[in-house]
């Protein structure tokens, strides 16, 4: 996918949800309750080659959100 930013950004508050929903993804994904089909469809998402891969990619995508917030200023 192309990494271009957006032309139509997103709300603080909906960037502010998708980290709560990446955090909680990425903790369940750590204790190991995610079903395999899962993990295969997430990493497809987030742009990992491998399941074992996860959660880097997860938390690539949380932490590029919070750059977009701001909060690395």
């Amino acid at each position: 996918m192309d990494p271009e930013p957006c032309t139509r950004p997103i709300s603080k508050v909906d960037a502010v949800a998708l980290i709560g929903v990446l955090a909680v993804l990425q903790g369940h994904a750590l204790a190991g309750d995610l079903d395999g089909r899962i993990i295969v469809k997430l990493s497809e998402r987030v742009g990992v080659r491998e399941p074992a891969e996860l959660q880097a990619g997860l938390d690539g995508l949380n932490q590029r959100l919070r750059f977009a917030l701001g909060d690395y200023d």
